[in-house]
């Protein structure tokens, strides 16, 4: 039985069926390059985060394409998230960055 969670097997066989036998070492490059136990992994996060539109809502009434646009930016956000294996409580916990 696998430790990962449910979540993150469905992106670590599609980076399976992309890279083949490098599908891992894909993921272990995501891994390490944006860690959330990095500070500035963690930076990276948040910026992604916000630029995705995580914690709030895609949908913009009477406008689908605006919608699907977000909901693309939302797509690339959970992938990452998933081949990071966050949980939604880590991803909620990650710092805003703040002005120097």
């Amino acid at each position: 039985m696998s430790a990962l969670p449910m979540s993150a097997r469905p992106t670590l066989a599609w980076l399976a069926r992309q890279f083949g036998r490098r599908g891992g070492t894909v993921a272990a490059a995501y891994r390490q390059a944006l860690s959330p136990a990095s500070p500035r992994g963690r930076l990276i996060l948040a910026d992604l985060a916000r630029l995705c539109g995580v914690g709030r809502t895609s949908f913009v009434p009477g406008d689908a394409l605006e919608t699907a646009f977000n909901e693309g930016k939302r797509a690339v956000f959970l992938h990452l998230t998933a081949v990071l294996s966050l949980s939604a409580g880590e991803i909620a916990g990650l710092e805003t960055p703040g002005e120097d």
